[in-house]
């Protein structure tokens, strides 16, 4: 089962009186205290919500089939070029309304200036990997490995949905590989 809680904890580190919070793995870090981590968890878990994550999701199709049914009624040319226009739309709403909602997790340090140096990109990734929800590292590559490979062929058709597709899953299947292949390192290094 994936675990959301134990992937949020990944952008914690454990000090002396508290916590350091990174926002993302290139971020400088703000400490918080206990009570403003056990917050920020149960905020997390909150917007996790099955439920508030599908009536989020209803939303975005409920946009879709209504820009598309304007779409198809006042624009007849069934261009390659508009239905990517429409899903990049669709997407930057999806992203907009997640951010929005994520205001919540972000709250106990709203306003609050980095006062801890970057983290280690080795650490951060080796955390990531080895958090409860170990993002199923496993699944996660084969899947990378075929949507890279078919998303690759669907590029060489000269398609503009699947080339930038293709970029994006062939990035997020990199960062997938190193974060595995550094929590692979770290624990051969654990064994010795």
């Amino acid at each position: 089962m994936y675990d959301r809680a134990a992937a949020f904890e990944a952008f914690f580190k454990r000090v002396e009186g508290g916590y350091i919070f990174y926002r993302h793995r290139f971020a400088r870090g703000i400490s918080v205290t206990e009570a403003e981590h056990d917050r920020m968890v149960e905020a997390y878990e909150d917007l996790c919500d099955r439920k508030a994550l599908f009536a989020l999701v209803l939303i975005v199709v409920a946009c879709f089939f209504v820009v598309m049914a304007v779409v198809d009624a006042f624009i007849p040319d069934d261009s390659e070029y508009l239905s990517f226009v429409v899903t990049s739309a669709i997407a930057a709403l999806l992203l907009g309304l997640l951010h929005i909602r994520g205001r919540s997790v972000r709250e106990p340090i709203q306003g609050r200036k980095a006062d801890q140096p970057r983290r280690d990109s080795f650490e951060f990734d080796v955390a990531i990997g080895r958090s409860k929800a170990g993002m199923k590292r496993f699944y996660l590559l084969m899947f990378g490995l075929l949507t890279v490979f078919n998303m690759a062929r669907a590029l060489m058709e000269g398609s503009i949905m699947f080339g930038a597709a293709a970029i994006f899953f062939a990035a997020d299947f990199l960062f997938v590989l190193r974060v595995s292949y550094r929590t692979w390192q770290a624990d051969k290094v654990k064994q010795l």
